[in-house]
């Protein structure tokens, strides 16, 4: 959402659309096996197609000694959206236990019901099983020769682990089983549902939605307003239509723009305002972006603006910017990673 009497989108090419992104990978159960105390495993959702797995990896807590960091990284492989993962120890008592192989072997998987599990992007920890800093004997979350599994209720990775959003065996649940299958309390494999996006509004939150949103632009095939405030928009320079990120997105190059008109209850002060955009480069070149280039462009009265983009020449970062008429100057944010590389990304800035 934002507030625009006139956009400008200045990338060499740009795409753009407003959708809603879903996190990438869950871990959704861990099971401490009885084949001579295997399988020990983990099973990982997919929420999202990833390009390249290699930026994810995991790491084993053992007896609440605390967080080791990243002991594995995925390969430099693609994942498919709605598909599970899994992880073992070993791969033949996993095969003996399952009647499938594991995707892939972690050596020092060592999950013997007291130990906590972490998920990482890179270096950060994005799901947690467990707490790293507690021995799960006897806490609410032991699978002791057992297993857990998430609940299908939480939507999204938690770096802060809540043992009420799983589901559990019961501590020696597994002993003297032979296979999963066959057992009174099978792990249960591949049954964890991602819950549907709630899109119920009240009337109320619709209304304060309406009276709040200045203008919305999908960028669907057309340049409408979709807010009803009719802030349509006009192309300049004859941009195309192309596959966005969901349904279609504007693609711009050179003098190219789209501008929204300009309205006095559009003019922005000083705070008070919210930018947004979906966008993607098409060049990988940080250089392209030397000299910057807005995604969206807010004039205000004389020459007071306000701006989001990416500017840079060795990197090209992403800035949100007020530019005052008079003695206050300019008043810019910058960020320190580049964003030239062709993926989608989401844009917002609040002052």
């Amino acid at each position: 959402f934002f507030r625009c009497p006139n956009m400008f989108i200045l990338f060499l090419c740009v795409w753009m659309s407003l959708n809603v992104a879903n996190s990438n990978l869950i871990i959704t159960g861990v099971i401490d096996g009885p084949l001579s105390n295997r399988p020990r495993a983990l099973e990982i959702y997919v929420y999202d197609n990833i390009a390249d797995l290699s930026s994810y990896g995991l790491g084993v807590a053992n007896n609440g000694g605390g967080s080791d960091g990243v002991e594995f990284n995925f390969p430099a492989v693609s994942a498919t959206k709605g598909t599970f993962l899994y992880v073992s120890k070993e791969s033949t008592q996993f095969n003996n236990w399952f009647g499938f192989n594991p995707d892939y072997t972690m050596s020092n998987l060592d999950v013997t019901g007291n130990d906590a599990v972490e998920l990482f992007l890179a270096t950060t920890v994005i799901d947690r099983f467990g707490d790293p800093s507690i021995d799960g004997n006897g806490q609410a979350w032991d699978y002791l020769d057992g297993w857990a599994y998430r609940r299908c209720g939480p939507a999204a990775p938690a770096a802060i682990f809540s043992a009420t959003s799983w589901q559990y065996s019961g501590t020696n649940a597994l002993d003297g089983e032979s296979t999963n299958a066959a057992a009174a309390s099978p792990f249960p494999t591949a049954t964890y549902i991602p819950p549907a996006p709630d899109w119920t509004v009240s009337a109320n939150l619709a209304s304060n939605l309406k009276e709040l949103l200045s203008a919305h632009w999908p960028m669907d095939g057309d340049y409408t307003d979709s807010s009803g405030n009719g802030y349509d928009g006009t192309a300049s320079g004859g941009p195309s239509f192309v596959s966005g990120k969901i349904g279609q997105a504007v693609s711009l190059s050179g003098a190219q723009y789209v501008e929204a008109g300009s309205s006095s209850a559009l003019i922005l002060s000083s705070d008070d305002w919210s930018l947004a955009a979906w966008f993607k480069t098409a060049s990988t070149s940080s250089a392209s972006f030397e000299t910057g280039a807005r995604i969206i462009t807010v004039r205000s009265s004389g020459s007071s603006l306000a701006a989001i983009g990416i500017v840079g020449d060795s990197i090209a970062q992403v800035f949100c910017m007020w530019t005052e008429e008079g003695a206050n100057g300019q008043k810019m944010i910058v960020g320190d990673v580049s964003f030239a590389d062709s993926q989608w990304h989401h844009l917002a800035c609040t002052w």
